[in-house]
């Protein structure tokens, strides 16, 4: 309990001294956790699942509600702090009940969105770096 009061208070001071000092700032949110190596699993998957491949790879997922949970402080904390110069990236809103209701993915049938099991690969950035610079565009176009 005080270890996230002591969060909390801490980051929430950090975001305003940003904030006061003039500057915009872009929150990203918690990125979803596999909670086991997908790049491994999916190689072993195949290796002992070889006729599973030839018709469909699978798509393999964590659990949408796990994520939520273990998020719960962090999102209070980034949604508590509220001001014109602040722009969020929710990564989860690409990962997770969106091919699989209730799941966050992490691959889909082109795509392994993961390095191990919650370091995302290039493929799994590209989507947060697009969606971060999205919101640059988004400030760029105000103070214009």
């Amino acid at each position: 309990q005080q270890r996230q009061r002591y969060i909390r208070e801490n980051l929430v001071s950090q975001i305003n001294k940003i904030i006061n000092q003039g500057h915009k700032l872009i929150l990203v949110y918690p990125v979803p956790e596999m909670g086991f190596d997908l790049p491994r699993l999916l190689y072993r998957k195949y290796l002992f699942e070889k006729n599973l491949y030839e018709n469909s790879i699978p798509i393999l997922s964590g659990s949408y509600e796990v994520y939520k949970k273990r998020n719960k402080l962090m999102f209070e904390i980034l949604n508590s702090v509220q001001s014109p110069n602040i722009y969020r990236v929710y990564p989860h809103t690409y990962f997770c009940n969106t091919i699989i209701k209730d799941r966050c993915i992490g691959n889909d049938k082109e795509n392994i969105f993961y390095h191990g099991d919650d370091h995302l690969s290039i493929q799994g950035s590209k989507f947060v770096v697009d969606e971060i610079m999205k919101e640059i565009e988004k400030i760029e176009f105000k103070s214009n």
